[in-house]
């Protein structure tokens, strides 16, 4: 891991642009604009440590660093052989009796079923006498709703985006000293901009954040 960052970290710049808003709403509202982020881009890539599957077993939970969780999956390999990242509702076309423990075969298929499991297709079998699969995943994370930090790595690449996402909440607070529509217009279109940039980058595979699999906690 690169260490991390607060989410108060940026209430100078965000107190510039909402004077009067109190630290814990600056940090509530940095939080959240770090999720949206993280879940628009999926761009804080990680990779867990390899998986030993189970024969007769298709649910697996995520292991991921304290305060964090998983909005995606990005990769997905069995014993090197890549599987097709897809949802639940083409998993029951291809197999219409899923999840079939009597019929086991080599997972072909992994789809995210919430933010602490996924399901493998067909449902595992034993390799070979005495030796499962080994399986290895790429994510995508954000932090979790009681997070205070996160990765200093991701959080540096992803600032922009969040500051403008921040303050286009911030601002449209009714009724508050540092209401502001008009600006909070502004930073939407700026967070859209920074939000979009950081997408496209990460669709060409170049994710941010920690790619280690050492476990290490967060706050």
């Amino acid at each position: 891991m690169s260490g991390t960052r607060t989410f108060l970290d940026l209430e100078n710049i965000i107190s510039a642009s909402a004077p009067g808003c109190p630290p814990p709403t600056i940090e509530q509202y940095v939080r959240r604009a770090a999720i949206k982020v993280c879940e628009n881009t999926l761009a804080w890539r990680y990779e867990m440590d390899p998986i030993i599957t189970t024969a007769g077993i298709y649910e697996y939970e995520y292991e991921t660093p304290d305060y964090t969780e998983v909005c995606g999956l990005t990769y997905a390999a069995i014993d090197g052989a890549q599987l097709k990242i897809t949802t639940e509702a083409q998993i029951h076309q291809y197999w219409p009796m899923w999840p079939d423990t009597v019929n086991l075969s080599e997972p072909r298929f992994i789809f995210q079923y919430n933010p602490d499991c996924f399901l493998l297709a067909p449902v595992p079998d034993t390799k070979d006498v005495g030796t499962n699969y080994s399986l290895k995943l790429f994510l995508a994370l954000r932090p979790t709703p009681d997070a205070v930090s996160m990765d200093k790595t991701t959080f540096d690449e992803l600032e922009d985006a969040i500051v403008h996402m921040a303050l286009k909440e911030l601002l449209n607070l009714p009724n508050k000293s540092w209401t502001d529509t008009k600006e909070a217009a502004r930073n939407a279109q700026e967070a859209a901009f920074h939000v979009s940039k950081r997408r496209a980058k990460a669709n060409l595979g170049v994710g941010v954040g920690s790619l280690s699999v050492r476990m290490r906690p967060f706050a």
